[in-house]
């Protein structure tokens, strides 16, 4: 495996494979995937806030006993669970606004030389299927 210090890992850190140690090891970054920090971004959540922190990391963080944390070791591991879930959603709304954002710009795509192909034999594309195409690419690009 790649040092993250060096380069970028061979592995992307995203939102599903983050807490695993063996990909994010020698990394001192929490996420690298794009869309994985565009999410957080949106959220308004800093990556660090969905670390796993155990009772000894809180009982350390706090000055105390680790039995005495429980119960705050359970609210934060609800509130992270929280917003991972959320991040997770927004990231997958994001891969799906691509993905369609491409298929239209296929779609499109193969509109332009479906007209190219008719055209160049005198027939005409109707103008509203372009302006259908056209008007949905920026209104999808604008979101």
């Amino acid at each position: 495996m790649t040092n993250c210090r060096k380069k970028m890992p061979v592995v992307p850190l995203n939102l599903n494979n983050f807490e695993s140690s063996i990909i994010s090891a020698g990394c001192p970054y929490v996420l690298t995937s794009p869309r994985s920090l565009r999410a957080c971004k949106k959220a308004g959540i800093k990556p660090v806030e969905l670390l796993y922190q155990s009772t000894s990391q809180i009982a350390d963080d706090l000055g105390v006993h680790p039995k005495y944390v429980t119960d705050v070791f359970l609210q934060r591991e609800t509130d992270r669970q929280k917003k991972l879930d959320l991040v997770r959603k927004i990231r997958n709304d994001i891969i799906a606004d691509e993905t369609l954002i491409k298929s239209l710009d296929l779609a499109h795509h193969k509109d332009n030389l479906t007209c190219l192909s008719t055209c160049s034999r005198g027939n005409r594309t109707p103008t509203s299927l372009r302006r259908r195409h056209h008007s949905s690419l920026h209104h999808l690009k604008g979101l």
